[in-house]
């Protein structure tokens, strides 16, 4: 190896040493929020809610929320009715549902 190939060779590796550094004093990291949303949890029920027990059983003394209160209790039931399409060929015939967007049967 001549002298200039041994020159760049030792530029470029301290080049590529001073990078890493060169790059955060240029373009310093954001520093990370301070806030621990963890120490604020708590494993404690608000007042004037109900636990559910494994079996099913209400756990506190309290009364049942009334049925039909908005905003208890979320399903994945449809918002709406089922509706199908099917598409049918000289093979076969294909029948696809608004619920859960996929296909229903073919045959």
């Amino acid at each position: 190896m001549d002298r200039k190939s041994f020159i760049i060779l030792v530029i470029s590796f301290l080049f590529l040493m001073a990078w890493f550094p060169l790059t955060n004093k240029i373009f310093p990291p954001k520093p990370i929020p301070k806030t621990n949303l963890l120490s604020h949890a708590t494993n404690t029920f608000p007042a004037g809610t109900n636990r559910i027990g494994r079996t099913g059983e209400v756990i506190s003394g309290e009364s049942p929320i009334a049925p039909g209160t908005p905003g208890i209790l979320a399903t994945n039931q449809p918002a709406g009715p089922e509706e199908t399409v099917t598409l049918e060929n000289a093979d076969a015939r294909y029948v696809f549902t608004s619920v859960g967007g996929g296909l229903k049967l073919w045959n």
